[in-house]
């Protein structure tokens, strides 16, 4: 504010940027150990080196892009919601900011889940559009359950950013990643296993990001935890929507029709139903998604 010394406002800065900076830098470095290390990992474990690379660049350089791609709202969602939280938060105003982060939270899911089970039925035949490439659904369910809770956590980071809680967000990053280093080093180079093990540590390290996320965002906010608008109300209707659109899917394609029409046509009636699914269980899409900010 005016009149604020100069030393307060650097220490006020450094006390922001420095834990944003490690985090950003440490993250990476991360990051970089564990691409680096799987193929290795898995030459460990039996597997010839251009195939342990060939299994290294289908999961993390076609499977995880390709579902990424219905996300991309995302970094603009906690772009626009960032600065909301802090301003309230400097007015001292901890309802708007509880309000804030819940509506965040039921758009995420509204729009996360859905696109996560469509992914799941489409994904195996848009891999080999896109990549021609076989392998890109072996690991698309769990994969893309680490996808929608990549995106929960993101937002709850940005929440936990917001409210001046960045060492928090650093500590859980950074913990996160360490937990998937930890499981690349032990089940990639066990025979048998292999990228599984790597996936099976993505799916451990951001499921504790997102609980240690949501504890902390409750600790720091005070925030009511609401189970069935943030989960259960879009994951029944996600996984009915994606169940039976799986099925038209499979129907289409046998009785004749190539996958682009299949896919467009299973998309279309997925997503009636999804929001026939939710307005069944008394959630109104057009609300939950109406970010009155």
């Amino acid at each position: 504010g005016r009149g604020e010394e100069a030393s307060t406002r650097r220490r006020r800065i450094f006390s922001i940027a420095l834990p944003v900076g490690l985090n950003a830098l440490l993250g990476n470095l991360l990051g970089a150990a564990n691409s680096a290390l799987i193929p290795q990992k898995l030459v460990e474990g039996g597997a010839d080196r251009s195939a342990a690379v060939s299994q290294f660049g289908v999961v993390c350089g076609m499977t995880m892009p390709m579902l990424s791609l219905p996300i991309v709202f995302l970094g603009a969602l906690n772009l626009v919601m960032m600065p909301r939280l802090a301003r309230a938060c400097a007015l001292n105003r901890p309802a708007e900011t509880r309000r804030l982060i819940s509506q965040a939270i039921s758009a995420v899911s509204l729009l996360t889940l859905p696109c996560m089970a469509f992914m799941v039925v489409v994904g195996p035949d848009l891999g080999r559009a896109m990549f021609h490439q076989e392998g890109v659904g072996e690991y698309l369910m769990p994969l893309a359950c680490v996808m929608a809770m990549s995106c929960g956590t993101s937002v709850l980071a940005c929440a936990l950013n917001g409210v001046g809680r960045q060492r928090t967000v650093a500590a859980i990053s950074l913990t996160g990643g360490t937990v998937q280093l930890c499981f690349t080093l032990a089940l990639v180079p066990l025979p048998g296993v292999g990228m599984a093990g790597y996936v099976a540590g993505a799916v451990a390290s951001t499921a504790l990001e997102l609980g240690l996320c949501l504890w902390q965002v409750v600790r720091a906010t005070g925030l009511e935890i609401q189970p069935f608008r943030w989960m259960a109300a879009p994951g029944l209707a996600a996984a009915l929507a994606g169940l039976v659109g799986n099925l038209l899917f499979r129907v289409l394609k046998d009785s004749g029709m190539s996958p682009v029409p299949a896919g467009l046509a299973t998309l279309a009636f997925s997503l009636v139903l999804y929001l026939a699914a939710l307005q069944a269980q008394g959630v109104k899409a057009r609300e939950a998604l109406r970010l009155d900010w």
